[in-house]
This record gives C-alpha cells, sequence and structure tokens, in this order.
C-alpha cells in the first residue's frame, strides 16, 4: 500500500481500501499509530475515490517503542500518520470529559508503581508522552509558534 494508491472516503471521514475481495478500514489504536484493519460489512454508499496524501496522511519509518513487545502492524516498513494534526489542551474544565482527563494526568504523575510490571508500564506511557510532547514540538516549531505548557493542565 503506497500513500497515493486510491482509497474510499465516506460521508463520515472513513477511510477504505479494497484489496481484490477483502475490505479494509482505517483506525487509528491508543498509540495514535493508524492501520488498515479487515472490514466485513458492506461499504457505506457515496464514498468518493481520494488518496492518504490528499488526505493529510504520510508514511513515516521508524519504530514506536524501544520495547520489542509491541507488535503494531507496519505498513510498508513504515507507520501511517495524519500529518495534519497539532495538539490543543482542553480550556473548558466545566466539561466533565476535561476536569476527568485532566485529573487522570495528575494522579499518574503522582502515582508511585509499586512492582516491576507497573514500573515498566508507567516508564512506556512516560515514553510516549515524551515522543508525543517532541512531535508536537516540531509541529508548532514547522508553524511558526511557541510549544504549550502541556504538563499543567487546567
Amino acid at each position: 500500500m503506497n500513500v497515493d494508491d486510491p482509497v474510499l472516503k465516506c460521508s463520515k471521514g472513513e477511510l477504505y481500501r479494497v484489496d481484490g475481495e477483502q475490505k479494509y478500514i482505517l483506525v487509528k489504536d491508543l498509540l495514535r499509530i493508524y492501520d488498515w484493519v479487515p472490514y466485513t460489512l458492506d461499504l457505506p454508499e457515496n464514498c468518493s475515490e481520494t488518496t492518504l496524501t490528499n488526505e493529510g496522511f504520510k508514511i513515516i519509518s521508524g519504530n514506536v517503542s524501544k520495547d520489542s513487545e509491541h507488535n503494531i502492524s507496519s505498513v510498508e516498513s513504515g507507520w501511517i500518520v495524519n500529518d495534519s494534526g497539532g495538539f490543543t489542551v482542553a480550556s473548558d474544565s466545566s466539561d466533565p470529559f476535561v476536569s476527568t482527563t485532566h485529573y487522570a494526568v495528575r494522579s499518574f504523575d503522582d502515582w508511585v508503581p509499586e512492582n516491576s510490571q507497573q514500573r515498566r508500564f508507567k516508564d512506556m506511557i512516560q515514553n510516549l508522552e515524551s515522543k508525543a510532547m517532541e512531535e508536537e514540538d516540531e509541529h508548532r516549531f514547522a508553524q511558526g509558534s511557541a510549544t504549550g505548557d502541556f504538563r499543567n493542565p487546567i
């Protein structure tokens, strides 16, 4: 699969590809990695042909994690990522989802793991967080703006 190969974009923005008889939908996992997952239902109506490039995606090489335990599907030795994004800290503290999420972030920072499994988990999350903050810093730098303070949400 190449980012310039045809894919189908449907009315809700979901992306599909068809390979012979097999259909796939592009989904994002918790690590913000996109991957093609088999899709067994009929494709929605009113889909139009596009490419991943036209939709703001690119394939980047490299590993997402140094930990070899993580099995994340690759596409031609690369990862599908959305190149048009950027992170914004939510500012509406009255929104229950926002306040709960920010509380969870602060609680995680204060959490002291009690065993090696919990320490590995916390290290993995902190490594992902560090990589995401580096990506966001690069994104903001390319846009000509300063990186925000993501470690101290409202």
